[in-house]
């Protein structure tokens, strides 16, 4: 038996929706939206072998923290955002999230 089990579906629907809520009080652009962070924040949850003792705390740490490494790619490329993009660049960057994505992941 794993914590995840343990977990009230009122318990999971709080958490989702302060991981949207989290996400929208950040104010960067990035080439994701906050439903995006949101989503990878709670699949991030689920990957946790032992339950965090602070779950609010630790979802405004995990959205945090991919925001700040999105900025940093955005960064590295330029600060260049979608709209400057090539189609080529575009179709990679798409590539490069879509293979960090964990749910992808076998």
């Amino acid at each position: 038996m794993t914590w995840h089990s343990e977990v009230t579906p009122a318990e999971w629907d709080e958490w989702q929706k302060l991981a949207r809520k989290l996400s929208k009080s950040k104010k960067q652009a990035t080439s994701l939206g906050p439903e995006d962070y949101a989503s990878q924040a709670i699949e991030k949850l689920l990957q946790q072998e032992n339950r965090p003792a602070n779950i609010e705390g630790w979802l405004a740490l995990t959205i945090k923290r991919q925001y700040m490494d999105r900025f940093k790619k955005i960064q590295a490329r330029g600060g260049a955002s979608n709209r400057d993009l090539t189609d080529e660049q575009w179709e990679m960057e798409m590539v490069s999230h879509a293979v960090r994505s964990p749910s992808l992941m076998i």
